[in-house]
């Protein structure tokens, strides 16, 4: 008698299935059949996205094809480089503007700079890079808020590889003891019943595990599905196609060296080289002493292949075909699925492919994706800058305000990606004019505060009026005259004898 489990399946295929790796919803080597083969469909088994396993296993290969691709690092450079460029410092919303510019310097100055415990050679904005292709390689980091010995702000960033927990560590899923004992824990993350992360935990150098409260931490992923509990490598959604595409180059490669080093196809009677020749190209001999000859002649780098002619001999130049065109657009279009899949476009890579309003529409398009990348980033902005001015006022860094704006910040961002400076500068010229964008906002989208802008330009036009009045004194030359030549700004400037009635002051 076979005994059915409830849902209609024998109790030992029921066990049989339970014991087998669930799939996620993503293909990884380990649910797949092949490494270059299709993705089976699989049942999904838990409400588990993906499981640890699996996680580590598109983290690791992400990052390998990510290291190994130029195409794949381009793309995820590119973005980074427009996400964050030298912009990105923080700019105070206080109504107290005298604390506001203390703050703001000291955080320019010594925070952005120092930021981080391992020195100056990562400073914040470099730090955000790096976030923003740890963001598409390994989907998520870790940045742990931490002072110096003077108490002064730092933070310390935990790739994702470091993140994560032993088996021993665990029952059944939950904490086994310490201050999070009972909680949930999966890939290093622990959490309560209603999924809020409590706290990581971070892999040490010696091999031990350390528990870092979610209070002093900050994980940074941007989730494709609810119920994720770690980030997933953006690389790694289609690193099936990555690695088919790498498979296929290389074989590509093998097959275009064959032919390159076929130098012309010699025709003879039986297919093999004259008998004088294969006296000479006798490579061994069997038991009967008979040689054994060599079906083509070495000559620097390109050997002479015989074939078996019928009649009368022929030497013919041997024409290679390969890559094949259809070869070309198998892989272009492997690649296009791997950099859609990262979140960027092709043709920013090779802006030659394409171009018109067609150009321009891909440019709208990736301006979004990177509004989505530095609304996740600015997280992490706000998140430092905040604990930052926390610690300056705590420890005497800065001073105090009873203003409550001391912890609403801005930060400046990169000028926006364009396929067409001309057209986007006319733009926000015409927009400008209309009234619906403002100076300050067009000073950010090209990486500079406006308050900076306004106030070097201040200074220029003060150094203007002192020089034209030191000229207009010195050779009593009118005053407007003499600011006219300096600028320049009018293609005309008045004559002399029409402002000869100026007085040369101001």
């Amino acid at each position: 008698m076979t005994i059915l489990a409830p849902n209609g399946k024998s109790a030992r295929a029921e066990m049989r299935l339970n014991a087998a790796p669930r799939a996620s919803a993503y293909a990884t080597p380990s649910t797949s059949p092949g490494m270059n083969q299709y993705m089976q469909r699989r049942r999904w088994g838990s409400d588990k996205v993906i499981h640890a396993f699996q996680h580590s296993e598109l983290l690791e290969y992400s990052r390998q094809t990510f290291c190994r691709n130029g195409n794949v690092a381009a793309a995820v450079t590119q973005k980074a480089e427009f996400a964050v460029g030298d912009a990105w410092l923080p700019q105070s919303l206080a109504a107290d503007k005298v604390w506001a510019k203390i703050a703001e310097k000291w955080l320019h100055e010594q925070v952005w700079p120092m930021c981080d415990v391992r020195g100056p050679a990562f400073d914040f904005t470099s730090n955000l890079f790096l976030e923003s292709i740890a963001l598409d390689v390994e989907a998520d980091s870790l940045m742990i808020l931490t002072e110096a010995d003077s108490h002064f702000p730092q933070v310390q960033f935990v790739p994702a590889g470091s993140i994560g927990n032993s088996i021993f560590d665990i029952t059944e899923g939950k904490v086994k003891d310490g201050e999070f004992k009972g909680l949930n824990i999966e890939s290093g993350v622990i959490y309560d019943d209603s999924m809020r992360p409590m706290a990581y935990r971070v892999k040490q150098r010696d091999g031990t595990f350390q528990d870092v409260s979610a209070y002093n931490a900050q994980m940074l992923f941007e989730p494709d599905l609810r119920g994720q509990i770690r980030g997933i490598p953006k690389i790694g959604k289609e690193l099936l196609s990555w690695w088919s595409r790498e498979d296929i180059c290389k074989f590509l490669e093998r097959a275009v060296k064959l032919e390159s080093s076929i130098g012309v196809l010699r025709h003879t009677k039986g297919g093999r080289p004259p008998v004088d020749m294969a006296d000479a190209l006798e490579a061994r001999t069997d038991t009967t002493e008979q040689p054994v000859n060599v079906p083509y002649e070495n000559i620097e780098g390109g050997e002479i292949f015989y074939l078996n002619a019928s009649e009368n001999e022929t030497i013919d130049g041997f024409k290679g075909e390969r890559p094949h065109p259809n070869t070309e657009a198998f892989l272009a279009r492997l690649e296009r699925q791997g950099i859609l899949a990262i979140g960027w476009y092709v043709e920013l890579l090779d802006p030659k492919q394409i171009g018109g309003a067609s150009m321009r529409a891909i440019q709208n398009l990736a301006r979004q994706k990177v509004r989505n990348r530095q609304r996740t980033l600015r997280k992490r902005a706000e998140r430092f800058t905040k604990y930052a001015i926390a610690k300056g006022i705590k420890h005497g860094f800065i001073p105090d305000t009873k203003d409550l704006g001391k912890y609403q910040w801005t930060f400046t961002l990169p000028a926006e990606l364009t396929v067409d400076e001309g057209y986007s500068r006319a733009a926000d010229i015409e927009d400008y004019k209309l009234g619906i964008k403002s100076k300050s906002e067009l000073c950010a989208r090209g990486g500079r505060w406006y308050e900076d802008v306004s106030s070097q330009c201040d200074s220029e036009v003060e150094d203007l009026i002192a020089r034209a009045q030191a000229i207009a004194k010195k050779t009593g030359t009118p005053f407007e005259y003499v600011l006219n030549l300096l600028e320049q700004r009018n293609p005309n400037p008045p004559a002399l004898a029409a402002a000869s009635n100026q007085n040369g002051t101001p």
